[in-house]
């Protein structure tokens, strides 16, 4: 399914007026903290959890050059500068939620890597 060790992918969302412009944003910040290899096309989906505006989604193939942790640590900060608070979720409202799927070839993140969003931009990549 991967193509080389260093296969780590990203999934990137937003479900706010602005979201496509957000996740474009995100797209680009990313680029600072890691080499992308590839990316799905930005598509629409429901949110899942029935209380959200459909989301705008990409799915990142890329090559981190940060550690797992303080690359973790990295994403959280870019959610919390588009605006994400610890009430946006169960609010319904996701200015920006960036979630690390797999890691160097391993999935960390089951729940993610099996929700239809993630699946529909993992098939592009």
């Amino acid at each position: 399914m991967f193509q080389h060790k260093a296969d780590t992918i990203i999934c990137i969302g937003s479900n706010i007026d602005d979201k496509m412009n957000i996740v474009g944003q995100a797209l680009s910040a990313l680029e600072t903290m890691c080499r992308i290899d590839t990316h799905s096309s930005f598509y629409e989906c429901p949110d899942e959890s029935g209380i959200g505006s459909p989301y705008v989604n990409v799915v990142v193939r890329c090559v981190p050059t940060l550690g797992f942790d303080r690359f973790q640590s990295e994403l959280k900060k870019l959610e919390q500068k588009f605006g994400r608070t610890p009430e946006s979720k169960s609010s319904g409202i996701m200015p920006l939620d960036i979630d690390i799927v797999v890691w160097h070839n391993k999935v960390v993140d089951p729940f993610e890597f099996s929700r239809s969003y993630f699946r529909k931009g993992l098939e592009q990549i």
